[in-house]
């Protein structure tokens, strides 16, 4: 309901006792469009009309002396009270209680809120009031129109009758915040201020000709409407008057909201007029239909405007026509919410105060809270990925419009973090699974990873939404905090929780080997460089013998050069590769290096020896060493004495003989032997020289010295071990 205006701002009886009440109608257009209608009847020659705090009217009929009372639902009372003769002004107090001013006895009337009558007062003989006040301490004032004078009556009936003097012939009455008193006066066209202590200023404003109705608004100004020429007046709390605007002809009753429209009943054109604070002026904003010669007006809570029609003894109700529908939606859509910017539809003469929304194609509405007006609605609370079909309608006095047309809109948001995620150790890589982000309703495109916590950002590409993502280009041994973000239409979203990794491989193969052989121990040492451990410390080194053929690890386990390896065979030539070892695994293999162990020393050669012509071979025989080979040659040489360790090679001596050696194995001892036989020709001392060949390797030589000389009685020569 519209609030009861305040006391200082009372109705007043205005000419011809027309009450006028605060009007709770906000912002209207410049054309009603309403259903008007007669809401109630009342006595006879209704001159004005209050409304109290529950919407009930009041309407004092000046020719039947009667009050008729008519509820907010439109129960009409015509007789509820009978009163003073021809009552005329008319008032409510915040307790309900009601006040009427009868002209012709000069008397106040009290009503209770119960329908008891008494008398509060008399205003004096002579005095004919017509119009009546009540302020907050329910202190009633009187325009006594024919004595120019104002009487006030307190509460308790104490009365002072000529507590004021006024203007020539005073029809308006109000009482503002302060306790300050004014009246409208009609023969002289100004207005009277009283201060609260009875000090007056007659003629404090001018007004337009003959003031009849007169209101005040929650600033201090005063507005009067002007019967003589159909305007109406504004007058500041300094005094400074203006006229503001026209209105129909036989204007009485005025009121104004709290916006500040002013609006005014034209009894001689059964029409209400309306001017905006902007000065805009609608002489027939709306008609009073059946009601004729409108005299007081109110309005209540839902909009309603009535006025107490003079002429056809009745009430009639002018109801607020809903808003058209809003047009031109266009939706925004946003993380679970709309944003609906909208073109206003006309308000059909009551303001629009408020919207309803819908989000399922109008079959159901939510009012936007709090209330507002304004273009655009933030609809919030929407789930996103979901279509929504928003209808909008405007909410003014006459209650919800018509529904606009549909807007659709699905709210999407940036995705949400990955989540779960579980990273597998590469070389130089990392696998990084993880659970998909929530889309928030717009469907991921794509993954960014950042390697340093979030830092800096790589976009997977090519762009790619499955599980796993493989970063390459890592650093071995290098810990990297990675984690993940999602991006889509709306943009990049939340990054996830961050993970640790370390990429890690096999070592890479050791470089720079150099081997050395000892033949006293049957062992070989091999010396090399370290590759790079990729991300994990090397723990030892296996070799391999036969060019990675097969392999045996270094035991105990070292990771230090050399590597020494034994247990070899001597004339033995091996091809030896190593590779590291750590905790991921066992590297690549090193390059080959070729290592030959010398072969054993040989056992004492047994030269047999004939001494027969130089046809025939010189044979040496001895035991062989397993898997060996042998050559034998001489070669000539000049003797110094008998020991062979004096041989000498012949500076003459140019020619080196060969022969040929063969190996044997008995079947029955496995024992092997070596047969050697040369051929030589010529007389003179010889080096014989049988070498070992193992796995194409040289040995040293076992050397023995010969002496060739002719044979007795012959020409040939014979061959005679010498040493």
């Amino acid at each position: 309901m519209f609030p009861r205006p305040p006391i200082g701002t009372t109705w007043l009886h205005v000419a011809t006792t027309t009450l006028v009440t605060l009007l709770v109608v906000l912002g209207w257009s410049t054309a009603a469009r309403a259903a008007v209608s007669v809401f109630g009847t009342t006595g006879t020659q209704p001159w004005s009309m209050a409304m109290d705090s529950a919407g009930t009217l009041y309407v004092p009929s000046g020719d039947s002396n009667i009050v008729s009372k008519i509820t907010s639902a439109g129960v009409s009372t015509a007789a509820w009270a009978s009163v003073g003769s021809e009552a005329y002004g008319i008032a409510v107090d915040a307790a309900g209680n009601v006040y009427v001013v009868n002209r012709i006895s000069c008397s106040v009337s009290k009503i209770t809120p119960d329908g008891t009558v008494s008398t509060l007062g008399l205003t004096g003989a002579g005095t004919y009031p017509r119009a009546v006040a009540v302020d907050s301490s329910g202190t009633v004032y009187t325009a006594n129109t024919d004595t120019g004078t104002v009487t006030k009556m307190l509460a308790n009936g104490t009365t002072t009758q000529n507590w004021a003097t006024t203007g020539a012939s005073p029809r308006a009455i109000v009482v503002d915040a302060a306790g300050n008193v004014y009246t409208a006066n009609t023969n002289d066209s100004t207005v009277t201020k009283i201060t609260s202590a009875g000090a007056s200023t007659v003629a404090w404003a001018t007004t337009g000709p003959a003031p009849n109705g007169m209101a005040i608004d929650a600033a201090g100004n005063l507005y009067t409407s002007n019967y003589n020429d159909a305007t109406v007046s504004k007058i500041t709390s300094a005094g400074a008057s203006t006229i503001i605007g026209s209105t129909g002809s036989g204007p009485y009753g005025v009121a104004v909201d709290p916006s500040g429209n002013v609006y005014v009943a034209n009894s001689g054109a059964n029409t209400v007029s309306r001017i905006t604070p902007g000065g805009v002026s609608t002489v027939a904003w709306a008609s009073t239909g059946a009601g004729t010669a409108p005299r007081g007006i109110v309005a209540d809570a839902a909009g309603n405007v009535f006025t107490a029609n003079y002429g056809s003894h009745n009430v009639t109700r002018i109801a607020p026509d809903p808003a058209d529908a809003p047009t031109a939606l266009a939706a925004t859509a946003g993380d679970g919410t709309a944003s609906i910017a909208f073109t206003a539809g006309p308000d059909n003469g009551w303001a629009i105060t408020n919207y309803a929304y819908s989000i399922d194609n109008g079959a159901t509405w939510t009012t936007r809270s709090p209330a507002s007006a304004a273009s655009p609605i933030l609809i919030t609370g929407l789930t996103n990925g979901t279509d929504y079909a928003i209808k909008l309608r405007a909410i003014n006095s006459g209650g919800q419009g018509t529904a606009s047309s549909a807007v659709s809109a699905t709210p999407r948001a940036a995705p949400g973090a990955p989540t779960g995620l579980a990273v597998t150790a590469g070389d130089r890589s990392a696998r990084i699974a993880f659970t998909a982000a929530a889309n928030n309703g717009a469907a991921i495109t794509n993954y960014a990873y950042s390697l340093d916590d979030g830092a800096t950002w790589t976009s997977r590409s090519p762009a790619s939404v499955a599980s796993p993502i493989e970063i390459g280009g890592l650093v071995n041994g290098t810990t990297y905090a990675i984690r993940l973000r999602a991006t889509n239409e709306v943009g990049t979203g939340a990054p996830s929780a961050a993970v640790g990794v370390t990429p890690v491989a096999v070592p890479d193969a050791p470089t720079s080997l150099v081997g050395t052989a000892f033949a006293t121990s049957a062992e070989v040492r091999i010396a090399f460089t370290p590759g790079a451990d990729n991300g994990w410390p090397i723990t030892n080194y296996a070799y391999s013998l036969d060019d990675g053929a097969t392999w045996k690890e270094r035991s105990p386990a070292s990771a230090a050069s050399p590597i020494t390896i034994s247990g070899l065979t001597d004339g033995t030539l091996y091809r030896v590769r190593l590779r590291a070892i750590n905790l991921v695994g066992s590297g690549m293999p090193s390059n080959a290096v070729s290592i030959a162990l010398p072969p054993a020393p040989l056992k004492a050669v047994t030269l047999s020896a004939v001494r027969v012509t130089t046809d025939d071979p010189l044979v040496a025989t001895f035991a062989a060493a397993p898997d060996t080979t042998y050559t034998i040659s001489a070669t000539p040489v000049q003797a110094t004495g008998a020991a062979r360790e004096s041989a000498r090679v012949a500076p003459r001596a140019t020619r080196k003989v060969s022969g040929s050696c063969t190996v044997a194995t008995n079947a029955t001892t496995k024992k092997r032997t070596g047969t050697c036989r040369i051929r030589i020709r010529k007389a003179g001392a010889w080096a014989i020289a049988i070498t070992p060949v193992r796995n194409g390797v040289r040995g040293a030589p076992a050397i023995r010295r010969v002496s060739v000389r002719a044979a007795p009685g012959s020409a040939t020569s014979a061959i005679a071990v010498v040493g």
